[in-house]
């Protein structure tokens, strides 16, 4: 067994033991999805998806996933609420290639060359509900990002200060104050409702022996419109911010991914201040399918009669990042389509195809999350 497989296999076991401490595991939905599958990201991916939640909306999330040559990545997230509080926990390690494009042809996305990169990413937090959907709460994270350090790359990236920065090996601690409006019909798969998110991280970046001071502002806002009464969505994101300090590579913004703007590479672009617009048509075509399998649930009274529902979404993305020595990328924007399937406990399956206008570049994406 792979030096990775054996930290993913002990992750897994701690937040599942954990997790039994946080939610009535006797009354929870649970939905298992071992699989193969492709993405642009990190090409073909052996994945094993764990998702429980309970009748009071508490929700454990687990993902192994395998990219071949011993990459891969762990990542799980815990979120337990409460009447007047809600917790939440997300952490991720991975490894995995850590590819560089030109930083002077924005529109150029062949990669100049890659080095493996070990990545971990925790953080936990509390906010305290105040009515009407109104909050407010602080958190706490920590992240750190290695590289293996091939040497005939590392000789080439030596020679060019802009692309040697991108491999900065260091850590970043922060605390953060969030203040915003929760008012979604549902937090996984919003057919109506506001999201507005006010989020300000203080703390440090280290690296090569510097301590470099952290202030980041974030607004994060989301609305989503119903078209019809229940099958058809318009959803709009607005995001933004800004870095009020000189920090590493690893700190700043990044546009590029499943999570940002699709069909560009992950973390394509980079920089101090950006902002992103996305819009999304979703639209429900069936329901009520019966789930495969469902003779295992039906001598349990504690389990429903489980459905699901399949659909798509027409999509658009544009957005652009700013370098305090080099200025604006350029305005970019992507258009794309893909396809839903809506289990319990709301869990959305997706697959996503997408391109920039700017060029022929074509990417796919998989996941089981909306895209937001």
């Amino acid at each position: 067994m792979t030096c990775f497989l054996k930290k993913c296999i002990t992750a897994i076991l701690f937040v599942c033991i954990s997790v039994f401490y946080l939610t009535d595991i006797s009354r929870a939905r649970l939905f298992v999805l071992p699989g193969i599958f492709y993405t642009d990201e990190f090409g073909l991916v052996g994945s094993l998806a764990v998702i429980m939640q309970t009748q009071n909306r508490a929700r454990f999330e687990s993902r192994l996933e395998y990219f071949g040559s011993d990459e891969g990545q762990v990542l799980f997230n815990v979120f337990v609420p409460r009447e007047t509080i809600e917790w939440s926990f997300e952490g991720r390690y991975q490894i995995s290639g850590k590819e560089v494009f030109s930083p002077w042809h924005a529109s150029n996305h062949d990669k100049l060359g890659e080095d493996v990169q070990y990545w971990a990413d925790f953080w936990g937090r509390c906010d305290f509900l105040k009515g009407n959907g109104l909050f407010y709460g602080l958190q706490a994270s920590y992240k750190r990002f290695a590289f293996k350090g091939d040497p005939e790359w590392n000789e080439a990236v030596g020679y060019n200060p802009v692309l040697a920065s991108i491999y900065t090996e260091g850590e970043e601690i922060a605390g953060s104050f969030r203040v915003g409006l929760e008012r979604r019909d549902n937090r996984y798969n919003t057919h109506r409702g506001t999201h507005v998110l006010w989020q300000t991280d203080l703390g440090y970046a280290y690296s090569e022996g510097n301590r470099d001071e952290l202030i980041r502002t974030q607004i994060d806002i989301r609305k989503y419109l119903p078209l019809t009464a229940e099958k058809t969505t318009l959803a709009l994101n607005l995001r933004g911010g800004v870095i009020h300090s000189d920090v590493p590579y690893f700190s700043q913004f990044k546009i590029g991914g499943s999570l940002s703007m699709r069909g560009y590479p992950l973390d394509r672009y980079y920089g101090n201040a950006f902002f992103l617009l996305r819009t999304e048509f979703r639209q429900i075509l069936q329901t009520d399918i019966p789930l495969p399998l469902k003779f295992l649930w039906k001598d349990n009274p504690g389990f429903e009669n489980y459905t699901f529902s399949t659909g798509f979404v027409l999509f658009s993305e544009l957005g652009d990042i700013w370098r305090d020595d080099e200025g604006w990328w350029g305005f970019r924007q992507n258009v794309g389509v893909g396809l839903r399937a809506i289990f319990p406990p709301d869990v959305v399956a997706s697959i996503d195809v997408a391109t920039p206008l700017d060029s022929d570049y074509i990417a796919i994406y998989l996941d089981l999350r909306q895209s937001f």
